[in-house]
């Protein structure tokens, strides 16, 4: 087995999620819902 390293940015990983992950509707409502719900548990949980 080979080991090496990988190197991601947000420059070549945005594109990628962008096209596999929200090109599905239902996946970019449930993503926006998630992400919606853990900011807003996030700020009550500092407040």
């Amino acid at each position: 087995m080979t080991t090496g390293n990988i190197k991601v940015t947000a420059e070549n990983i945005f594109p990628i999620i962008k096209k596999f992950l929200y090109s599905d509707h239902e996946i970019f409502l449930r993503e926006l819902i998630s992400n919606a719900t853990d900011a807003t548990l996030k700020l009550k949980h500092l407040s």
